[in-house]
């Protein structure tokens, strides 16, 4: 709504001292001071936040119906404090608001006197005046009640202190009676502090052994842990002793006897030494048990995991049985369709691979534009000899294609479709990745190729160019620069950017 239109309807509909009761209710104190200042109204040697809030709205009152930026900054201002309200207001129908006006005064009454003008409605504004009477009345009647009220407390202490004189002589006569029972409690506070005074010596006798006693427990826990790395280290001596008794059986029978009457006399040692500190080496079982239990729980949960491992790897085995049937089926058609052998050439033998979905949402971001295939083409050919330049598509039920695979065949590309995979919860997959694999290795063994172009962003086939460099074979990515995987990059022979150039015109 044009600011002269909110203007007309002020002086229309609202007095000064109405437009100030607007900006009283719809600011608090603090903000009204910020608001203020904000627009350049400053007082000489005073703070803002100390001016009275009436002050203030006056103020800013005058200041905004005098200056047009001024009345735009506050007409913003009350749109955003009161946007509830407003649009509380626009949901009311006319009828309603005419029929029942208690909707609307429960809330402060200068915010809705402020959501009934700026309301587009014509009907609405003009119920201004009826909401400001009855406002009014509702003030007067308030003020009629605290009257009254304050008439009632006056009559009201009255009758309390007329009650509280004959308390007073009751509590007279309670309290000689309670001094009396104060004496003999403070005959029985002095016992109670004796008593006290012995309790407290008891306990500072507690403390203190409590404090020996765990100053020896730190002690004996520095023993065990001694004890536990003597045990390690006699472990060790242990494992010694049979490295030197594999040793000693390639030497002769006596030499084996004489060491094996010293290592019994040293396992007797040991014996001894072990059997002092088994029962010191109980206390550690015992925790060593506790966590053997918590192993075991995490056991239970790995074999779980490993049991979902496997499922998931028999699913992986089934599906690489598919696909070397589907390897098999292309072997077939490929024999059936007759294609004469591949000549020799003196150029390089180049396969092309598009992943076309990759590349067209990839152009559409990076670009904003589709891709020329004829230049692509010719473009990565260059002085090789092109083998085959295949067009991998996914058919979308809904997309009519033909036109686009049809150009696609007239510039040389073979093209391969697939529909979308639809799964049992509704949602539908569709890519090519294992397909393009299997035929980028298909016709690596049957045609020799010495480059696979492969274009696609995808990182998906990090895996499928190590194999392919692992076989000698060189292989380019190509792609856009900030959608291409960094891996996909960094494991090609050669990345090649795809730029403005290879893009079909708008």
């Amino acid at each position: 709504m044009d600011y002269e239109v909110y203007r007309k309807k002020i002086e229309k509909f609202l007095s000064p001292e109405e437009v100030c009761w607007v900006i009283k209710d719809s600011f608090t104190h603090g903000e009204l001071a910020s608001f203020v200042e904000r627009i350049g109204i400053f007082y000489q040697g005073i703070r803002t936040i100390s001016i009275p809030h009436n002050q203030l709205a006056w103020d800013l009152m005058e200041e905004a119906m005098e200056k047009r930026e001024v009345f735009k900054s506050l007409v913003k201002r009350l749109n955003s404090i009161n946007s509830p309200l407003i649009e509380k207001v626009r949901s009311l129908s006319i009828e309603k608001l005419k029929r029942d006006s208690s909707l609307l005064l429960g809330e402060e009454g200068g915010r809705v006197i402020w959501a009934l003008i700026v309301d587009e409605r014509e009907s609405v504004n003009q119920l201004v005046p009826q909401f400001i009477k009855e406002i009014e009345e509702l003030e007067a009647m308030a003020k009629e009640e605290d009257m009254t009220s304050e008439i009632m407390e006056n009559a009201l202490t009255e009758m309390v202190d007329k009650w509280t004189k004959k308390k007073v002589e009751k509590l007279k006569k309670v309290n000689e009676r309670l001094n009396k029972s104060n004496k003999l409690l403070t005959k029985e506070n002095r016992k109670l502090k004796q008593n006290l005074a012995k309790y407290s010596k008891r306990v500072k006798m507690l403390e203190k052994t409590y404090a020996d006693l765990t100053c020896q427990k730190g002690k004996l826990n520095k023993e065990l842990h001694k004890k536990e790395e003597e045990i390690k280290r006699l472990e060790g001596e242990i494992k010694m002793m049979r490295d030197k008794l594999k040793s000693l059986k390639s030497q002769p029978v006596g030499l084996l006897k004489k060491s094996l009457h010293q290592l019994e006399r040293e396992n007797k040692k040991l014996s001894y030494q072990l059997e002092k500190e088994r029962k010191e080496r109980e206390e550690s079982l015992q925790r060593l048990e506790a966590e053997r239990i918590s192993l075991k729980k995490e056991k239970e949960t790995q074999l779980q995991n490993v049991e979902e491992l496997n499922e998931q790897f028999h699913r992986a085995e089934e599906r690489i049985a598919q696909l070397q049937l589907h390897l098999e089926k292309e072997k077939e058609k490929e024999k059936s369709k007759g294609e004469p052998p591949v000549l020799p050439h003196k150029g390089r033998r180049v396969g092309i691979f598009v992943d076309v979905q990759n590349v067209y949402y990839s152009a559409k971001r990076h670009f904003g534009k589709k891709v020329d295939y004829s230049k692509l083409l010719w473009f990565l050919v260059g002085n090789g000899y092109l083998v085959k330049a295949i067009c991998y598509i996914v058919q979308h039920p809904e997309l009519n294609q033909e036109s686009f695979i049809n150009l696609l065949k007239r510039n040389g590309y073979i093209v391969r479709t697939r529909g979308l995979i639809l799964r049992a919860d509704g949602s539908a997959k569709g890519n090519w990745d294992i397909g393009i694999a299997t035929d980028v290795l298909y016709l690596v063994e049957k045609n020799n190729l010495d480059i696979v172009v492969l274009v696609t962003c995808d990182g998906d086939f990090v895996d499928l160019v190590k194999v392919l460099k692992s076989k000698g074979i060189r292989t380019e990515v190509v792609g856009f620069s900030k959608n291409t995987a960094v891996d996909l990059k960094r494991v090609s022979d050669e990345f090649i950017e795809i730029e403005e150039s290879l893009m079909l015109e708008n």
